[in-house]
């Protein structure tokens, strides 16, 4: 059975191409004949760049020259640690992504749409009615842990186009609450409730592709995509407390920092950065995620996504607030009451993927 996948494997973004690859990997282990169909959202490519559209500088020049001279050297210097990151990516994406180019026309027997944030508009400069499977053509088409992130579809035409193009599903399942709310408001119809695919696979498959950090010091790892000052507070606190080494992975700030900052990191060295560590703080969903794949001691910032996973399986003390200053480890026990959680939603998300594309047999 071919089973064409629709998300976002082109965005540099640790999160976005390895639950891309997770998907593809667990498809294929279930025995279907799957690829990634290669559609790009242009403004995803344009995101990626290394150098930015020329109205990004003519802003700072709007400002003043400083700010536009500022754009132009903080761009040159990021270059070279952006232009090693990228190479990275794309030779993750030739090396384990399975991709289908869209010219070579394939008949698909299903598209699965997703996973991530592919019902964001704000992501997709509006939404795409690829990533609701209405190109290539197939006889079947599915979500899987399709996100609306944080948007909230409050106007009404945008109510009517997003009703509009879940209709084109036969079988709809995302991975937050809160989209799963929206979907079903919207449709009058049934909508399940799936794990990212990232935590379909073990924490053995993902060891296979691990790039183990090159540094012998007990470190707290920092990621963190928002600037989250309560997240520098806490891990700055911690490290002096225990005596941890900081390590940050960085993709946006190129500043001079105090302490290690990895600039160039690939999805291999990401997974080994996150195995490795003694403690970790992230503003990232898939960052949460890793951390509890690999049962570590994290933090993760007051975000609506975030925090709707973390309730779902029993940790949302991992919340960072201003309410909880103390920073605790998480223990064995509470790990093993989370861990069961998660298995019993991996062997439903993993039969809803089974029986759902079955059914396009029957």
């Amino acid at each position: 059975m071919k089973v064409g996948i629709l998300t976002f494997h082109n965005a540099h973004n640790y999160g976005a191409i390895l639950q891309s690859y997770a998907l593809l990997h667990i498809l294929k282990s279930l025995k279907f004949e799957a690829s990634i169909i290669n559609y790009r959202v242009k403004s995803i490519d344009e995101y990626y760049n290394l150098w930015k559209k020329p109205n990004i500088y003519l802003r700072g020049l709007k400002k003043s020259p400083f700010h536009f001279i500022y754009r132009i050297f903080k761009t040159i210097i990021e270059i070279p640690f952006k232009y090693l990151r990228r190479r990275k990516f794309i030779s993750f994406q030739k090396s384990y992504l399975e991709l289908a180019s869209i010219a070579d026309n394939i008949i698909w027997d299903a598209i699965v749409c997703g996973s991530d944030q592919i019902w964001n508009p704000r992501h997709t400069k509006g939404l795409r009615k690829e990533y609701f499977g209405y190109f290539p053509k197939s006889p079947q088409n599915i979500s899987y842990a399709a996100s609306i992130g944080e948007h909230d579809f409050f106007d009404e035409k945008e109510q009517i186009e997003f009703k509009n193009l879940l209709n084109n599903l036969d079988i709809i399942s995302v991975r937050e609450i809160k989209t799963k709310l929206i979907c079903q408001k919207l449709t009058g119809r049934d909508v399940k409730l799936v794990l990212d695919p990232v935590f379909l696979l073990s924490k053995k498959e993902w060891d296979l592709l691990e790039i183990k950090p090159k540094i012998s010091d007990r470190y707290i790892l920092i990621y963190d995509l928002n600037k989250d000052p309560l997240i520098m507070e806490r891990a700055i606190h911690l490290s002096k407390k225990n005596k941890l080494r900081i390590i940050e992975i960085e993709v946006s700030d190129f500043s001079p920092s105090k302490w290690k900052k990895i600039y160039s990191a690939g999805p291999l060295e990401f997974i080994g950065w996150i195995k490795n560590a003694e403690f970790i703080f992230t503003s990232s969903y898939h960052g949460t995620i890793f951390s509890i794949l690999y049962n570590k001691n994290f933090y993760s910032s007051d975000i609506a996504r975030i925090n709707d996973l973390l309730n779902q399986i029993g940790l949302s003390s991992r919340i960072l607030s201003d309410f909880n200053k103390e920073i605790l480890p998480i223990n064995n026990a509470e790990y093993e009451l989370v861990n069961n959680l998660i298995n019993r939603r991996i062997d439903e998300s993993k039969s809803f993927l089974i029986n759902s594309l079955k059914m396009n047999k029957n």
